[in-house]
């Protein structure tokens, strides 16, 4: 283990500064802060030795966890999914939204661990071949939950350089390609008017 992995940890979880842990012969237990408010605490996380960030990151998705800025165990998350229940609904009987079934839950777990794979935070793009279109098809889940789930967890996506750069050229050869119009334009015009000098000068019929 190096002196940059809980660095390293840190920010394959998606949260600043580094995670805080302590060591044990067989191995390490993570302090991972989870929701905001009253309802913050801590939870504890045991990791083999000086894990791989990515593993400890799957690890957390299969465990329900919500990854990113706002780290959520799956207790406090269920929690902030319960409805609020104030005044008169408190008397009446609500109805609780189904729950995701275990294949919807499973998919969404896939979908995250994709897009920590496949995703350029940094870069704000996928890496080469792969878009919301490949990851819906090979995981199985719309194309719409894929691109609402990276633009909430992980960010939207940016222009990606070689595009930019074929608009600019596109824009400079439109440019050009007005000006050689406009000088055809004129090279007609003057031809135009030196004819029918000419024409006039000789009483020839236009």
């Amino acid at each position: 283990m190096t002196g940059s992995w809980p660095q390293a940890v840190a920010r394959r979880l998606g949260i600043g500064g580094e995670v805080s842990f302590s060591t044990a012969r067989v191995g390490q237990t993570l302090h991972l802060p989870c929701g905001k408010g009253k309802d913050a605490h801590i939870v504890d996380v045991f990791v083999k030795p000086g894990q791989n960030p990515d593993a400890i990151a799957k690890k957390l998705l299969n465990e329900g966890w919500t990854l990113g800025h706002s780290l959520t165990c799956p207790e406090h998350r269920r929690k902030s999914e319960r409805p609020c229940q104030t005044g008169k609904q408190h008397m009446e009987k609500i109805e609780t939204p189904a729950k995701p079934s275990d294949a919807a839950r499973k998919a969404h777990r896939m979908l995250m661990m994709a897009l920590e794979d496949y995703y350029d935070e940094a870069g704000k793009q996928y890496k080469d071949g792969y878009s919301d279109t490949r990851l819906a098809a090979e995981i199985g889940c719309s194309e719409q939950h894929v691109r609402e789930t990276r633009e909430q967890y992980f960010g939207p996506l940016a222009v990606p350089n070689d595009v930019a750069e074929f608009r600019s050229a596109l824009d400079k050869l439109r440019a050009e390609a007005g000006q050689m119009t406009a000088s055809i334009a004129k090279s007609l015009q003057s031809m135009e008017q030196r004819l029918d000098r000419l024409c006039k000068r000789n009483g020839w019929a236009e």
